[in-house]
């Protein structure tokens, strides 16, 4: 369990030994290039909360991007993956770079991956809830 003032309590699978595994791994890992922001990349999130997690939705806003991205800019190659609920946006990256959740390192390795030169990040907070998206490309 991770725990930090002014966050929501957020369950890990292995805790600690993933922290220091993931040190391990950033020590091993050539230097990446900055990726770029770009706006086309940017997902939509809805304001219905339920929403944000809901696959048919994901899907469909995802794929709405990715053609409108790929039309305007040609990008070849995707990949998406999105937080919930962590408010503070520094907290949200070490989790989603350590990745000791269900997604079992898919967030960590879209962050990673030396191939992807352009990020699209949206967020929004509708009360006390928080949602970020996060579409890759190259």
């Amino acid at each position: 369990m991770f725990e930090k003032e002014g966050m929501p309590k957020i369950s890990l699978n292995r805790g600690e030994p993933a922290f220091r595994e993931f040190a391990q791994k950033l020590k091993e890992t050539q230097p990446l290039k900055p990726l770029e922001a770009r706006d086309d990349l940017k997902v939509l999130i809805s304001e219905d909360v339920t929403k944000w997690t809901d696959k048919t939705t994901l899907a469909e806003s995802v794929n709405k991007q990715k053609t409108v991205a790929r039309q305007s800019h040609g990008y070849t190659n995707f990949n998406f993956h999105f937080d919930v609920g962590s408010p503070q946006a520094d907290t949200s990256f070490v989790l989603q770079l350590v990745d000791d959740t269900p997604f079992k390192g898919a967030r960590s390795k879209n962050i990673l991956n030396p191939d992807f030169k352009y990020i699209g990040i949206s967020t929004l907070k509708v009360k006390n809830k928080n949602c970020g998206y996060f579409l890759f490309a190259n």
